[in-house]
C-alpha cells in the first residue's frame, strides 16, 4: 500500500504543528525518537504524547537541537530513516510530518511523491546561526506549497492546503491511471486485495 506523506516545512513558531493538528491526520515527528530517547533515559512514567504536550520547547530547544545534530553528524539521514522506519511499519496510509527543517528531510518527502508545504515568515539574525535555519531557503524552493503564516490563521492555511492537496491527489490518481491500460488497472486491484 502506498504511503501518501504530507510534510510540513518552516522555522521555529510558524504553526507547524498547529497547521499538522488542523488537518486531522496521523501525525509523525523526526523528532520523535529525540522524545523518547530522553523519556528512556530519565525513566519517566509518561507516553509520548503526554510528555510531548507537557514539555516546555524553549526550556529544552539547545537541548533537542544538540540531540538531533550529533545523530546527524554521525550519519546526515539518521532522522529520516527511524521515521520511515516506523512509517514503513504502520497500517496507515496517510502521515503528515511537522518538522521538515533539512534539505535531505524535504528530499525524503519528495522522493516519495509526497507533499512539501513551507510555512514562511521572516528569520531573524540569531537564528539564522542554527544549523537547521542554514537550509530553510533551499527546502522553500522544493516546496509544493509556500503560505505566509503571520497572515493567516491556522484554519484558513488547513483549508488552503486541503483544497490544494485534493488536487495534487487527484492528478497523481490520474495521471496512474491514463499510464496504465484497464487491464492493468484490474489486476493491480486484485493484488490489493
Amino acid at each position: 500500500m502506498e504511503k501518501h506523506i504530507i510534510g510540513i516545512a518552516g522555522a521555529d513558531g510558524t504553526g507547524k504543528t498547529t497547521l499538522a493538528r488542523q488537518l486531522d491526520r496521523k501525525r509523525e515527528s523526526l523528532a520523535n525518537p529525540i522524545y523518547l530517547e530522553i523519556i528512556k533515559e530519565q525513566r519517566l512514567k509518561t507516553n509520548l504524547e503526554e510528555f510531548k504536550c507537557n514539555l516546555d520547547k524553549n526550556k529544552y530547544r539547545e537541548m533537542l537541537r544538540a540531540i538531533g545534530k550529533a545523530k546527524r553528524e554521525v550519519r546526515e539521514d539518521y532522522w529520516v530513516e527511524k521515521l520511515f522506519q516506523k512509517i514503513n511499519k504502520s497500517l496507515c496510509n496517510l502521515f503528515v510530518i511537522d518538522d521538515i527543517r533539512y534539505r535531505n528531510e524535504a528530499q525524503a518527502i519528495k522522493d516519495r511523491r509526497g507533499y512539501l508545504v513551507f510555512l514562511d515568515r521572516p528569520i531573524t539574525a540569531r537564528e539564522s546561526e542554527y544549523d537547521s535555519f542554514k537550509e530553510l531557503d533551499e527546502v522553500k524552493e522544493m516546496s509544493n506549497l509556500v503560505l505566509e503564516s503571520r497572515f493567516s490563521s491556522p484554519e484558513e492555511m488547513a483549508k488552503i492546503l486541503n483544497k490544494k492537496l485534493a488536487s495534487y491527489y487527484l492528478d497523481k490518481t490520474l495521471s496512474f491511471m491514463s499510464s496504465h491500460s484497464l487491464s492493468e488497472l484490474i489486476e493491480i486491484g486484485n493484488r490489493k486485495k
